[in-house]
């Protein structure tokens, strides 16, 4: 994933908000991971998964934040443990504690663990502070039907592509979810900063055509860079 730390070398403190569906948790802990001997924190400002302490991937849990006490080199984890869920501070003391750490990795969304996704109008939630929007979308759904299975928020979707419940989702329709269709709103509708689309779950030849394929018909200034490749197999390429 090497391509995603040398765009955050541009950054003094990078601020990162992952959005989309389809990896998010997974590639907050994957970029995390590059930076464990610096201060970096890892937040939410919905909803995350609080992973297991025994993994290893935080050396901090943050609860009860002190705006007075500095970080310590590592990744800490901050955000509100209740009833086993792992929530966000508000977003106005987040944004107090930001400042003290070197980078800031924030999961910005929620799809309930769906592939994809369309937004309400108080989605996704990113801090003012965010200077890097990573948006995430994996393209192995094309050619599926449209149903609640796959898609998180359903009529929103329909309302968002145009595609009807059942119909057979097509490279047009992922095209307005990312850059929005008729004045709904798409991916990068609340985005900040520079805008990274990544093509997830890309893992072989042929997923990598179709990716290029889709990136070479984004034509819009919405989306700054647009980069493919597989989480789970930790490699990815710039397409644009």
């Amino acid at each position: 994933m090497e391509i995603f730390y040398n765009l955050f070398c541009r950054f003094r403190q990078p601020i990162i908000s992952v959005i989309g569906s389809g990896g998010k948790t997974s590639l907050v802990w994957k970029l995390s991971a590059h930076y464990h001997d610096r201060r970096t924190l890892v937040t939410t400002t919905t909803r995350m998964m609080l992973p297991c302490a025994a993994d290893g991937l935080y050396n901090t849990l943050l609860t009860e934040p002190n705006s007075d006490k500095h970080p310590e080199l590592g990744i800490t984890l901050a955000g509100v443990c209740s009833n086993g869920k792992f929530s966000s501070f508000p977003v106005e003391l987040l944004e107090t504690i930001i400042p003290r750490y070197d980078i800031v990795i924030i999961e910005a969304d929620g799809s309930k663990t769906l592939p994809l996704k369309a937004w309400e109008e108080y989605e996704p939630v990113i801090t003012a502070s965010t200077n890097i929007t990573i948006g995430i979308m994996p393209l192995w759904p094309l050619g599926k039907r449209a149903e609640n299975h796959l898609i998180h928020r359903l009529p929103l979707w329909t309302a968002l592509t145009g595609c009807s419940p059942g119909e057979t989702l097509t490279i047009s329709h992922f095209l307005r979810a990312v850059l929005g269709f008729e004045n709904r709103r798409g991916l990068f509708s609340n985005a900040r900063g520079m805008r990274v689309l990544f093509l997830n779950q890309i893992e072989d030849e042929e997923s990598l055509k179709i990716a290029d394929e889709f990136a070479r018909q984004i034509t819009s200034s919405g989306v700054d860079i647009i980069i493919a490749g597989s989480i789970y197999k930790n490699n990815a390429v710039r397409l644009r």
